[in-house]
């Protein structure tokens, strides 16, 4: 199973639109509905909860007209939340002020300039120069999460 996962994150990583040292985002081409409800089976099929669903686009369209000089960004934004609590008890017993990473975040959208192209993306965990092992092995186990979640959205 380590294989598994492990191999699944050099697959996809490979593939990623844009890999920060603090962001990723891949992309597919699609209808937003389809890969937004592709995410939210893959997070619940993994037994988790989405506790919310932050509506980014539609608050940015609301607000718009208070913004001077505001433009359009997206046609549609969501943004995912959710834990594991496997994982999160991984991450917090290794390191107990892990818990600001909960919930995780899972951002879904299209680009007003790129209609048809659906990016899902997440914040990436951050492992401290120096981290122990298992902070190190905890943090891995987040992104080995949050990539399969990624690869079952598209």
């Amino acid at each position: 199973m380590k294989f598994l996962v492990l191999f699944a994150m050099l697959f996809s990583a490979s593939a990623w639109a844009i890999d920060t040292t603090h962001n990723r985002v891949q992309s597919t081409k699609g209808s937003f509905a389809e890969v937004r409800e592709f995410a939210e089976t893959a997070i619940v099929s993994r037994g988790m909860v989405i506790n919310n669903v932050a509506h980014i686009g539609n608050m940015l369209e609301r607000t718009a007209a208070d913004v001077v000089g505001a433009k359009p960004i997206y046609l549609h934004a969501e943004a995912l939340e959710f834990c594991s609590a496997l994982v999160s008890r991984a991450m917090m017993e290794a390191d107990p002020h892990s818990i600001t990473y909960c919930p995780y975040v899972l951002a879904i959208y299209e680009l007003v300039d790129e209609p048809g192209t659906i990016y899902v993306g997440y914040r990436r965990p951050h492992v401290p120069e120096g981290s122990s092992p298992e902070i190190i092995k905890a943090m891995q186990g987040v992104e080995a999460l949050f990539a399969e979640i990624v690869a079952d959205s598209l």
